[in-house]
């Protein structure tokens, strides 16, 4: 396994731990899923997204801390969204 699907990894122990409301942690916990999956495929360019994957962890572990608002989430879904369009990006 990458060190990029460790973060995931971690990324999601952070997200179980959280105290948030079901419907917002499923919405990140699904995104979270996908990315995994994306970093599992042959040709997508792992190394590239370190950044954001630490950007996001960074977030969860705040939210973790229950440093969190309304704009935590729609911080974390832009970081995901980044993420899954970063193949696009790279052809």
């Amino acid at each position: 396994m990458t060190p990029q699907c460790f973060i995931v990894n971690e990324c999601l122990a952070l997200l179980k731990q959280a105290d948030m409301p079901p419907i917002k942690k499923l919405r990140i916990e699904i995104q979270l899923i996908q990315m995994k999956r994306l970093l599992l495929r042959n040709d997508f360019p792992a190394e590239s997204c370190e950044d954001i994957l630490r950007e996001m962890l960074s977030e969860l572990r705040r939210v973790g801390k229950g440093e969190h608002d309304a704009d935590t989430v729609s911080t974390l879904i832009r970081y995901m969204g980044r993420f899954v369009n970063m193949p696009k990006c790279q052809r």
